[in-house]
């Protein structure tokens, strides 16, 4: 495969900015039993059998800042046929089209420091045009002169499509807060409940939601990070008792900066939901600003999997 991409950062005026990249990605498969199966995509098989295929991702997007005011307009996207040659993209096949708006105060009294509320409305398509979903957020959060932070959301779908079948007005709200007395220790608490899709049960429908989440992280001589995150989440049918699904994870992660070039990290995690354990170990080596090595693992349901990626930038 090979990626070649370009983008351009605009200054307009003093508060108007406009960048925008493009990226074309070009995959050639090779003929092997690696891959043998899965869900085919523009006529094209996700086995590799040799096939070859180009895709595009694209953004662009206008910013309009002052002191109190950010205002912006942004266009996203990504073919279905795109690949990333270098990093993880998790999906493809949509565009985003987005409008938001944000006020921020500053009044940096005692107890109230700053303040701010933001409006986003969002439109998701397939990257052929039909819809997948529409929908509007409300967000707000105040700095507390304690070293806490809180913050609210309420979020309403309009529409949402998913496997041919058309949802309405589903309404999500929530909160969090997050304490940092000192910096060798901060928690946080989140919490939000609403309406939702169950995905994945075998007769699609909107359920009622419920989900906490716990997280805290500790650090020791500014070298050693250790962060743990437990969440719990179930669903109800809409107007009954009956439970569709009820469960937790919890996660935890150890980073340890062994030296300025060098960082061990350990990631553990238990899913409830499907009695999974899933450890991830990643050494990182990165000697100077262009040069970065990983090596690591990944157990889950009782295999084990080792990779081993260098990469080096060339330039001046």
């Amino acid at each position: 495969g090979s990626l070649v991409a370009a983008d351009v950062n605009l200054r307009l005026s003093d508060a108007l900015r406009f960048k925008a990249e493009v990226a074309f990605s070009d995959t050639r498969e090779p003929n092997a039993s690696w891959i043998t199966g899965g869900e085919n995509f523009k006529g094209r098989t996700a086995a590799l059998d040799g096939e070859r295929y180009q895709g595009l991702a694209m953004y662009g997007g206008l910013v309009r800042q002052s002191k109190h005011w950010t205002l912006r307009a942004d266009l996203m996207g990504q073919s279905p046929t795109f690949r990333a040659e270098m990093g993880f993209e998790p999906q493809n096949d949509w565009m985003r089209y987005e409008l938001g708006a944000s006020y921020n105060g500053f009044p940096n009294k005692k107890w109230v420091k700053t303040w701010s509320v933001y409006n986003e409305a969002t439109q998701y398509r397939y990257f052929d045009g039909n819809l997948r979903q529409n929908h509007h957020l409300a967000w707000g959060w105040i700095q507390w002169g304690v070293n806490l932070r809180s913050s609210f959301f309420h979020r309403i779908r309009f529409d949402e499509v998913f496997k041919g079948i058309h949802f309405r007005n589903l309404r999500t709200f929530g909160t969090n807060l997050n304490w940092r007395p000192s910096q060798t220790f901060n928690a946080g608490l989140e919490w939000n409940s609403g309406q939702s899709i169950a995905y994945n049960e075998s007769t699609l429908r909107p359920g009622r939601t419920r989900n906490i989440s716990v997280n805290a992280q500790v650090q020791f001589a500014g070298q050693l990070r250790w962060n743990h995150m437990l969440t719990h989440a179930q669903m109800r049918e809409l107007n009954a008792s009956d439970l569709i699904y009820r469960g937790f994870i919890y996660r935890s992660g150890l980073e340890w900066s062994l030296t300025r070039a060098t960082e061990l990290r350990l990631v553990g995690q238990w899913d409830a939901f499907n009695a999974n354990l899933l450890v991830q170990p990643v050494l990182t080596y990165r000697p100077n600003a262009f040069t970065l090595v990983y090596a690591g693992g990944q157990y889950v349901q009782g295999a084990w999997q080792a990779y081993l990626k260098g990469q080096v930038a060339l330039g001046s």
